[in-house]
């Protein structure tokens, strides 16, 4: 048995105000083109979403970003219809386009890294997943706050892996 206290505080409100700012500055960098296809993904709808994409890739020129984008939302496509195999080569397809862009787009490779480490979990190969787990807090370092949602969503997925593995370590970043 356990017992649990509870106290309400207000500590929780300015981390949900930057969370909040935080979403208004997505939605506001956000290319609006591929924002459809990116709600598709969220509804569930994912073949629509693999339509949508494919229609915006061969119909338009997009341009090397948009590109990157797109193969990365394929990934993700594929990640969760599980087609690991499709989805680690849309990734890595993004992945390099992230990184081959002058100036190159380190905080957009370290996501899709963090997506990579995923599929590569989901399939058993946590040394794999590790490593591009790494790879990615390492890009991020570069690039955003240690206090930002995604520094920390790579963090958990580090930990995640760690722990099972029993390679449990003080990662300190605050």
């Amino acid at each position: 048995m356990y017992r649990v206290t509870v106290q309400a505080t207000d500590k929780g409100a300015a981390l949900a105000s930057e969370y909040i700012e935080y979403q208004k500055k997505k939605m506001v960098d956000a290319n609006v083109v591929l924002l459809f296809g990116h709600l598709l993904l969220e509804m569930g709808s994912h073949a629509k979403a693999q339509k949508y994409f494919d229609t915006i890739l061969s119909s338009s020129n997009p341009n090397d970003e948009e590109v990157a984008c797109i193969y990365f939302n394929f990934g993700r496509t594929h990640r969760l219809n599980g087609e690991f195999s499709r989805a680690i080569d849309f990734y890595t397809r993004a992945y390099n386009l992230h990184m081959d862009t002058k100036p190159r787009r380190l905080a957009s490779a370290a996501k899709t890294l963090n997506s990579l480490g995923i599929v590569y979990s989901e399939q058993g190969d946590q040394l794999q997943a590790k490593e591009c787990f790494e790879r990615a807090l390492t890009l991020y370092k570069k690039t955003i706050p240690k206090k930002h949602v995604d520094y920390a969503g790579v963090l958990v997925n580090l930990g995640t892996i760690e722990f099972d593995q029993n390679e449990v370590r003080d990662i300190s970043f605050i």
